[in-house]
């Protein structure tokens, strides 16, 4: 059986298919068909290929869905620069503009998230040296090692190459200086016990803070997600099966 009939192949290219028509969605209509078009043809290339090396099928699908993978950020990142040249002057004002404001939103955020991790830090520090704190070493442990990640992360930032990673290492040291830091302050500060025990929903707004900076620090890190060559070079050196 040719390895282009093969169920295996089927399916692969069917999924691959089924993925290119959604990231093709909502573009000009002769745009998506060509994209389809385009990767249709190179599907059936790398099929015809493979057979002649004598790849098995299930050799050949596992390749075919490994450069889906591979290929998946630089599919989004074509999409993306497709939308960009068909988009209307006051669109791009608004793409401009969320592009220059979101950024410095992270900055800053990131700015004063590492001055919080280093206040909660010093006030532990406090606590040991007075003998106050009796909660264990667990939690002053955590939110040291957060606030390094939150240093490490605004360094990467400042970096155009690695900015991504920086917001990725941001999104760790969220949970460790929002959450964990709001807690530690709980037994080395009667101010924030007594605001955490007698506010009503105080704790409520500490998670929703935790989950709007990691959705902030998520969503630019795909956007700072850097473009690099289409991945998808044949993956044919499998072994047969």
């Amino acid at each position: 059986m040719s390895a282009l009939d093969a169920v295996a192949y089927r399916r692969a290219a069917t999924t691959i298919a089924r993925w290119c028509e959604w990231y093709t969605r909502d573009l000009d209509p002769s745009v998506a068909k060509a994209r389809r078009d385009e990767v249709e043809s190179d599907l059936h290339e790398h099929g015809v290929y493979a057979e002649e090396l004598g790849i098995s099928p299930n050799s050949l699908s596992r390749a075919m869905l490994t450069r889906l993978v591979l290929g998946a950020v630089q599919d989004l990142s074509w999409r993306r620069r497709q939308i960009r040249q068909a988009a209307t002057r006051p669109e791009i004002a608004r793409n401009r503009l969320s592009a220059g404001g979101l950024p410095v939103l992270a900055y800053t955020l990131a700015v004063m998230l590492l001055v919080w991790g280093g206040f909660v830090t010093i006030r532990i520090g406090v606590s040991l040296g007075r003998g106050e704190w009796w909660y264990g070493s667990d939690l002053p442990v955590t939110v040291l090692v957060s606030a390094l990640s939150c240093g490490l992360g605004l360094m990467l930032m400042t970096r155009a190459r690695t900015r991504s990673m920086g917001a990725l290492w941001l999104m760790i040291a969220v949970y460790g200086l929002v959450r964990y830091g709001g807690k530690a302050l709980v037994y080395s500060s009667a101010t924030y016990s007594h605001l955490a025990f007698t506010v009503p929903g105080w704790d409520l707004g500490n998670r929703g803070v935790v989950i709007g900076l990691v959705m902030l620090f998520l969503a630019m890190a795909i956007w700072w997600w850097p473009s690099r060559p289409d991945p998808r070079l044949a993956i044919v050196q499998t072994s047969s099966v």
